[in-house]
C-alpha cells in the first residue's frame, strides 16, 4: 500500500494510538451510511480488506436487494455496482452486515459479532431519519462501539437548483448520538458538499445537542473529508485503484483517515492540507468537465455555422500530443456530479463575495443544450417534410450515460419532455430499465400507465389537454405483441393468431426502425456490426449527436458504406 502524506508533528494520545493499532490489526469496526453507488462499493471494499463493516440505509428494500446480490452473484465482476469481484470468496463477506431502520435500532445492534450471514434489523416503516423524541440509550457494550463512520448519502439539488444537504444533516444527527465522550471515534464525509461545509455545518451537528453531551471535534472524535471518486460503469478505474484524497480538521484526524484508506485501497492516498482544500479539489474536478463540455457544445454550433463537422475538427485537434484534451458534444450533461457540483461551488459561503461568470455561463450553456438538440430534431424533420406533431421518434437509451440504470439529470429524459411539449409521438427503448414508475415520475407532462396483463410491456399515454402524443417504453430487451395497444399492434404488424410471441434481443428493435420517422442515438449503443448495418440501412432519419455511428464506422478499416449512404445521419 502506497502512502503519500505531509510530514507534521502532533501529540499522540492513547485513543489515537489504539485506533492506529485497530486499523493495523484490522479490528476496527466501521459503519457506512448510504448504500448507493458510492457507499455500496465502499462497503464491499472494506469487507474485502478484512474489516468488520455495517452498511446502513433507511431503504429496507435496497438492503434486501443487496443481500440477494451477495447470495446470488458471489462470482460476478466488480464492474457492476451491485456485484462482487472475481477474486472474492464467500468467506470474505462474513464481516459485511446490513442495518436498516432508525437511530435507536443501530444503537442496539452488537456489530462486534462476526456473522456468517448478513442480518438486518426490523424496519420501522418510518422514513423520517430524524426522530426528535428518540434518545440514544446506552445499550451498546464497550466492545460493540463503532470506531469509524463514513457518510456516503446523496447531496442533490433542490427544485430551485440549490444544494440540498438534508440527508447529510440527518446522517450527522444520527452519528452524533452514537459518538461518545472521549470515545476517540472517526467520522469521514465522502458526500460532495460546498466549500467549508465539513468544518462548519457538519462539524457543528456532530458536536451538537443531538449527542446529549458536549463533544469536541478533534478531541472526543476525529473528523475529515475524503471525496468520493466513483465513476459508475468505468471498467478501468474502480474504488480500489482510483487515487484517494483525504483531509482532516487536525493532523491526528488526517493521519487516521489516511491510514484507514491506505489499508483498504491499492491506489495511492494523498493528503490535502485542509478539509476546504479537499472540498475544492472535488468541486474543481467536475466543474472543469462542466466548463469544457460547455465549450465544446458552443464550438459545435460554430462548426455547424461554418458548414463543417465539429467531430472532424476534434479528431484533428487530438493529433496535438500536448495541451489538448478532447471533449465530445452530446444531448447534454447528466448524472450525479457534472451538472450538480458547480452549483455547490457557487453556493459556498466562503466565496460569496464576488461573481464567477465563466462557471455561471457554462452552467447556462449546458442547461440549454437539450433544447438546442430538440430544435435541431424539429429542423431535421421539417427539412424532410415531416411535422414534429405527426412524427414518431424512437430514443435509444434513457440512462444518463451508457450502461447505467440511473436517470438523474438524464439528457434523454429532458429531451423526451421537450419533444412531448411539441406533441411528438415519442418512444423509448432501454433494456436496463425495469421500473416504469421511475421514468414516469421524471416526465413533466401528465401521464398514466397502461399495462398488458402478464406481459413485460409498458405503454404510457400522454394525457395533455388534447390527449396527443404517446410514449411507449419497451423494457428488458423485449418487443411484445399486445392486444392492449392498437397503435402497438399496427406498428408491429403481428400475426393475429399469435399475441404472446416475444421477440428477444436488440434485433427485435432493429427490425422495426423503419417504422419510425427518426431515431435518436442517446445513451444506448451496444450493438454488433450486423445490427449497426440494419440500423443504418433501414432507418429513415438518425440523429446521432455524439457521432457514435460515424466514429464506429471510421474505426472499421473496410467499411461498406459510401458517404452518400450516411446522408440521413445527422450529428452536432
Amino acid at each position: 500500500m502506497k502512502e503519500f502524506m505531509s510530514k507534521s508533528s502532533f501529540s499522540i494520545n492513547d485513543g489515537y494510538a489504539k485506533l492506529i493499532k485497530k486499523i493495523e490489526d484490522r479490528t476496527l469496526k466501521s459503519a457506512v451510511f448510504g448504500l448507493g453507488y458510492v457507499g455500496w462499493p465502499l462497503c464491499k471494499q472494506i469487507a474485502r480488506s478484512g474489516f468488520l463493516v455495517a452498511g446502513f440505509d433507511t431503504d429496507y428494500k435496497k438492503i434486501e436487494s443487496l443481500k440477494r446480490e451477495l447470495e446470488v452473484n458471489e462470482d460476478l465482476d466488480d464492474d457492476s455496482d451491485n456485484a462482487l469481484s472475481d477474486s472474492s470468496k464467500e468467506s470474505d463477506w462474513k464481516d459485511l452486515i446490513f442495518l436498516s431502520g432508525l437511530l435507536h435500532d443501530l444503537g442496539k445492534c452488537d456489530i462486534h459479532k462476526r456473522l456468517d450471514k448478513e442480518s438486518s434489523l426490523p424496519y420501522t416503516g418510518d422514513e423520517q431519519l430524524e426522530d426528535k423524541q428518540a434518545e440514544y440509550k446506552e445499550t451498546c457494550v464497550e466492545d460493540s462501539q463503532i470506531d469509524l463512520f463514513v457518510v456516503c448519502v446523496p447531496t442533490p439539488l433542490d427544485e430551485n437548483r440549490k444544494p440540498d444537504f438534508t440527508l447529510v444533516n440527518q446522517a450527522a444527527r444520527m452519528i452524533s448520538r452514537l459518538l461518545k465522550k472521549n470515545g476517540h471515534q472517526i467520522v469521514i464525509l465522502e458526500s460532495t458538499v460546498s466549500c467549508g461545509y465539513t468544518e462548519n455545518e457538519f462539524r457543528s451537528i456532530l458536536e451538537s445537542k443531538y449527542s446529549g453531551q458536549e463533544l469536541i471535534a478533534g478531541k472526543d472524535f476525529y473528523l475529515g473529508f475524503a471525496p468520493e471518486r466513483i465513476d459508475p460503469g468505468n471498467k478501468e478505474y474502480s474504488i480500489d485503484n482510483t487515487p484517494k484524497i483525504v483531509s482532516g480538521i487536525n493532523e491526528e484526524s488526517k493521519s487516521l483517515i489516511h491510514k484507514f484508506y491506505s489499508m483498504i485501497l491499492s491506489a495511492p492516498v494523498y493528503s490535502a492540507n485542509s478539509c476546504i482544500e479537499a472540498e475544492l479539489c472535488k468541486l474543481l474536478e467536475n466543474t472543469y468537465r462542466n466548463v469544457n463540455i460547455a465549450l465544446i457544445e458552443e464550438f459545435a454550433k460554430i462548426a455547424n455555422k461554418a458548414g463543417v463537422s465539429v467531430h472532424d475538427v476534434i479528431d484533428l485537434a487530438k493529433t496535438k500530443p500536448y495541451g489538448f484534451e478532447a471533449f465530445v458534444p452530446g444531448l447534454g450533461i447528466g448524472g450525479h456530479c457534472i451538472p450538480v457540483d458547480p452549483h455547490f461551488l457557487l453556493e459556498s459561503q466562503a466565496i460569496q463575495e464576488q461573481t464567477y461568470p465563466l462557471i455561471e455561463t457554462a452552467i447556462s450553456i449546458n442547461d440549454r443544450q437539450t433544447k438546442y438538440c430538440c430544435d435541431l430534431i424539429e429542423e431535421i424533420l421539417s427539412s424532410n417534410s415531416i411535422g414534429i406533431s405527426e412524427s414518431k421518434i424512437l430514443i435509444l437509451g434513457i440512462g444518463y450515460k451508457p450502461g447505467m440504470v440511473d436517470i438523474r439529470e438524464s439528457p434523454s429524459i429532458k429531451l423526451m419532455n421537450r419533444l412531448l411539449t411539441k406533441e411528438a409521438n415519442v418512444f423509448y427503448w432501454d433494456p436496463l430499465f425495469k421500473d416504469e414508475n421511475e421514468i414516469k415520475s421524471k416526465l413533466e407532462i401528465g401521464i398514466s400507465p397502461q399495462q398488458s396483463s402478464g406481459i413485460n410491456e409498458r405503454l404510457i399515454n400522454n394525457e395533455n389537454e388534447e390527449e396527443k402524443g404517446k410514449i411507449e417504453g419497451i423494457q428488458r430487451n423485449e418487443f411484445v405483441h399486445s392486444k392492449v395497444s392498437n397503435q402497438l399492434d399496427k406498428m408491429r404488424k403481428p400475426n393475429k393468431s399469435d399475441h404472446t410471441n416475444q421477440i428477444h434481443e436488440f434485433q427485435g428493435v432493429i427490425n422495426k426502425v423503419d417504422e419510425f420517422d427518426l431515431i435518436v442515438i442517446a445513451s444506448l449503443f451496444s450493438i454488433d456490426d450486423s445490427e449497426l448495418e440494419i440500423l443504418i440501412t433501414k432507418s429513415k432519419l438518425i440523429f446521432d449527436p455524439s457521432a457514435l455511428i460515424k466514429r464506429r464506422l471510421k474505426a472499421k478499416l473496410n467499411t461498406e458504406f459510401e458517404t452518400e449512404d450516411l446522408n440521413h445521419i445527422y450529428t452536432l
